[in-house]
C-alpha cells in the first residue's frame, strides 16, 4: 500500500484580495479604521477580509477601491483577486473604436511642435511620437531608435545611451524663515545633449535636463521647530517635485 502526502490547498480568493488590500492601504497610509470609515464598512469586517477569514462582496470591493482611489487597471486586479470578473475593459489604441482617441493624441502631439513629444504606456513603451522627436533622433544618431521602450533606449550603449546622462544626489532646502527646519531629500536627474558643429572650430551645444526630488506622499516640509508653533509652511500632495532646465551655448575647438 502506498500513501501520498496531502496536497496544500491553493490560496482562497479572500486571502489574495486581503494581501492586495493591505498593500494599497499601506501605500495610502490608511489604518484599518481609517479605511473602514472611508468605505462605510465595519473595521472588524475589513480585518477579516485582510486576513482571509471573510470573502468580500463585489459591492464591498468596489467601495474599498473607491476609498483607496485606485486606478481603473488596479481595480480590475482587485476584482480578480477577490474572485470576480474585471469591471473595466482595456482596449488597445490600435483598434478602430479607439480611433477618435488616437486622433486626439496625434493632434496634441502636433500642437507641441517644434518641441519633441511622445505618448508612452505605463511600462515606458513608446506608442506615438511627433515629427520633432523623430528629427531629434535623426540628428543624434542618424536613425530611429533601436528599441520601442524608452528605458532600453537610454541604457543601450548602441542606442541613445551616449547622448544621455543620469545622476543621483541629495537636494537640500534651507529656508531663511526663523524657526523653520531645513530639509534634505534624495533626488535624481536625467538629461541629454548634443553638439552641432557649424565649422571645424565653432559649434552649438544644446542640453536639457529633468530633476526629480523625491518627497513623502502627503507630507509636509519646512515645519516649525522649537518653542514656536504654527505647523508646516508647505504641504505636499505627491511623491516628487519636478524641475526642468534647458540651455544652449556656443562651443569652440582650439
Amino acid at each position: 500500500m502506498s500513501t501520498t502526502a496531502p496536497r496544500t490547498p491553493p490560496p482562497s480568493p479572500s486571502a489574495e484580495v486581503g494581501a492586495v488590500l493591505r498593500a494599497w492601504r499601506s501605500a495610502r497610509r490608511f489604518s484599518q479604521l481609517d479605511l473602514s470609515l472611508e468605505a462605510n464598512v465595519s473595521a472588524r469586517h475589513l480585518s477579516y477580509v485582510e486576513t482571509g477569514k471573510s470573502q468580500p462582496s463585489r459591492e464591498m470591493v468596489a467601495r474599498l477601491a473607491d476609498a483607496l482611489c485606485m486606478p481603473l487597471r488596479e481595480r480590475n486586479a482587485l476584482m480578480i483577486a477577490a474572485g470576480y470578473a474585471p469591471e473595466y475593459r482595456e482596449t488597445s489604441l490600435a483598434t478602430p473604436e479607439m480611433a477618435p482617441v488616437r486622433r486626439a493624441l496625434e493632434f496634441m502631439l502636433a500642437q507641441q511642435e517644434p518641441y519633441p513629444a511622445l505618448v508612452m504606456t505605463r511600462h515606458w513603451d513608446v506608442v506615438l511620437v511627433n515629427d520633432a522627436l523623430t528629427r531629434v533622433f535623426g540628428m543624434l544618431a542618424g536613425r530611429p531608435p533601436k528599441h520601442a521602450n524608452i528605458l532600453r533606449q537610454i541604457f543601450d550603449p548602441d542606442d541613445m545611451r551616449p547622448f544621455v546622462a543620469l545622476t543621483a544626489g541629495v537636494t537640500h532646502f534651507g529656508p531663511t524663515l526663523p524657526g523653520v527646519d531645513s530639509e534634505s531629500f534624495f533626488s535624481g536627474s536625467i538629461g541629454g545633449g548634443v553638439q552641432l558643429w557649424q565649422t571645424r572650430r565653432v559649434g552649438m551645444r544644446l542640453e536639457a535636463r529633468v530633476f526629480a526630488t523625491f518627497v513623502n506622499t502627503d507630507g509636509a516640509i519646512f515645519c516649525h521647530s522649537g518653542p514656536q508653533t504654527g505647523g508646516c509652511a508647505i504641504t505636499i500632495h505627491g511623491t516628487a517635485l519636478y524641475q526642468f532646465e534647458a540651455s544652449a551655448g556656443v562651443v569652440f575647438r582650439f
